[in-house]
Formats: C-alpha cells, structure tokens, sequence
C-alpha cells in the first residue's frame, strides 16, 4: 500500500496495519471455518520519494519504482527472517504516535541486502 508522505502518513500508515489487523482476528471464527486457517499479515514500513507511472499498452497499469520502495521490499525480507509481524525503518517512524496497543523495539543498524549503508530498524508490536 502506498501513502502520500504527508503530514502523519506513518501514523496513518500504523493505524491501517494495526486495523486491518484487529479486523483479520475479529473475524477468527469465520476465517477458519471458511478457509481452516487464520491469514497472517506481515508489513514493512520506510518512507521517501518514488517515481509514479502508468505502464502497458493493453493492459495498463499503474506502477511505482525508486529505491524508497526497494528499501521497503529489503525491510519485508529482513521482518520474514525475524517472524516480525511489523518492522519499520527508524528514519519513517521516529517521532510518531503510535497506534495504542503498539510498542516499539529497535533493533539497530541492520545491513539490508542491496544497500550499501545499514538501515535502524524497529519491530513494531504488542505492548502494555
């Protein structure tokens, strides 16, 4: 998902992960005699420009590239290895307000693969 890099657009970021979230457990009974299984959801949150364009001639589609977005899909990789079900760069989330129920933990420099420089890292989850 992408969001206008305005203003709280972290915050509201977090308030849709945490929501959509919350809205996945409380259908739990349904979830599993549908389908027998709970869905997970796993986000990765960093901020920053990107390029915006339209692509194909038959199928058009609108697409998104730029490292910001490269560094986002590095973030994903590195919250699989650690089962984090939310993982952040510092750089996006200092000095947000976090959704209640959310605590952070930093986990510090962490060498993404791609990038030349190390990128502070924050799980996100649940706190008191």
């Amino acid at each position: 998902m992408t969001w206008e890099w305005t203003g709280d657009a972290a915050g509201r970021a977090l308030d849709f992960a945490a929501a959509a979230s919350a809205a996945i457990a409380g259908e739990a009974e349904s979830w599993h005699r549908d389908f027998g299984a709970l869905p997970r959801m796993r986000a990765a949150l960093h901020g920053g420009p990107v390029i915006a364009g339209e692509i194909g001639d038959l199928k058009r589609e609108i697409t998104f590239l730029g490292d910001t977005l490269n560094t986002a899909a590095r973030i994903a990789e590195e919250a699989r290895r650690h089962d984090a079900r939310m993982l952040a760069s510092a750089e996006a989330i200092d000095g947000v307000r976090l959704p209640l129920g959310l605590a952070r933990r930093d986990l510090g420099p962490v060498q993404l693969r791609g990038k030349a420089e190390p990128v502070r890292l924050v799980l996100l989850g649940p706190g008191n």
